[in-house]
């Protein structure tokens, strides 16, 4: 299985993330398990690995701990070219 390290963000609301999807992260959301959400930045590469792979199930290494979730939701810009945010389902 293939495993994805991510960021935990703390910056959230428009402004910040336009300035990091510029330097080419890209947002992301965990959540389940009724467990807490954590917002996350995955680098620019692995997200569109996760689309052009068609990856459905995957670890996410975030904070030092290893996940195994599975890919929610991917939303795309207008164009549905680039990968605008990436939500993750704990498995």
């Amino acid at each position: 299985m293939e495993t994805i390290k991510c960021e935990v963000r703390s910056e959230r609301g428009r402004a910040p993330v336009r300035k990091v999807r510029k330097a080419g992260r890209v947002p992301a959301v965990l959540y389940g398990k009724k467990e807490e959400v954590v917002a996350l930045w995955v680098a620019g590469l692995d997200a569109r690995r996760i689309v052009h792979e068609g990856l459905q199930e995957l670890n996410v290494e975030a904070g030092g701990k290893a996940q195994a979730v599975r890919v929610g939701e991917i939303q795309f810009d207008t164009f549905g070219e680039t990968v605008i945010h990436l939500d993750f389902l704990r498995a």
